[in-house]
């Protein structure tokens, strides 16, 4: 998702795709991928992006360092047939970010904010109904706190919600590793591995454990969100069938929790 840097050291690095299996859409014979942030760029843009005093972009609005070749924490849709780029969106700004960047004061990490904004869950395929009027979509959580819904044609933004008011994102903390849908809600783990206290929107109810979230598909709104009831992190996958979500937690006794997907109750399984 780099341009070829010709086996020379010191460009781009990164803009994996790991988040889980792509999503295709056989009648546009396109392959919906979503990639991950940088782990190096080049030395003009760190010095660019140190000019800005390390200030985060707007998601929406292309990088001010970066062209726009650089498909880094991007979905993308791929021809199926060759594999060429059909178009692509960057949902992230600046973020150049490997695992040493969390050791406090190390004078390797590249300059800030590190966001650590991948998308660490697969693109799914909907057709939505926002204002009554149909549209096929691609959706896709963010680590950043971020839901996206992009027109599968050309990557426009249908609709996106901005999880801020109630988690926090980044390498331990927003969607990952596998969000799910029945069509009508789209449902997502809230990772929280830092433990921050949030509220569980649309309630007024606080929690520092992980959690996991309904929304909207038509609209991207908030329709319940709910803490892990062993009060641990919320790290694993949610599958959804019959009228049931399906989640697990990193408790140490492995349970596996199934919630109402119209409610937030759950049963242990």
């Amino acid at each position: 998702m780099l341009p070829d840097n010709g086996g020379r050291l010191g460009g781009y690095s990164g803009a994996a795709v790991w988040g889980s299996s792509p999503a295709i859409d056989i009648s546009r014979r396109h392959v919906y991928v979503a990639t991950g942030n940088l782990y190096t760029a080049p030395p003009g843009v760190t010095k660019c992006q140190e000019r800005q005093n390390n200030q985060r972009g707007k998601p929406t609005h292309p990088d001010q360092c970066i062209g726009p070749d650089i498909n880094f924490n991007s979905i993308l849709a791929l021809d199926l047939d060759s594999g060429r780029i059909v178009w692509s969106r960057q949902l992230g700004g600046y973020d150049v970010f490997y695992f040493a960047s969390l050791v406090p004061n190390n004078p390797d990490c590249p300059p800030g904010p590190n966001l650590d904004a991948d998308f660490g869950e697969a693109p799914m395929l909907l057709t939505i109904h926002p204002n009554r009027t149909r549209r096929d979509v691609v959706v896709a959580v963010q680590k950043s706190r971020f839901a996206w819904a992009l027109a599968r044609d050309n990557g426009t933004i249908v609709w996106l919600i901005h999880l801020l008011d109630f988690v926090v994102g980044g390498s331990k903390g927003g969607g990952i590793w596998g969000a799910a849908t029945d069509g009508r809600r789209v449902y997502t783990n809230i990772a929280n591995g830092d433990r921050e206290n949030f509220t569980l929107a649309p309630s007024s109810q606080t929690t520092t454990a992980g959690a996991r979230v309904a929304l909207d598909a038509d609209s991207g709104e908030i329709l319940w969100t709910t803490a892990n009831p062993s009060n641990d992190t919320a790290q694993a996958p949610v599958t959804v069938a019959n009228g049931v979500v399906f989640a697990g937690s990193a408790a140490s006794n492995g349970p596996i929790y199934a919630m109402k997907a119209l409610w937030k109750n759950f049963v242990v399984v």
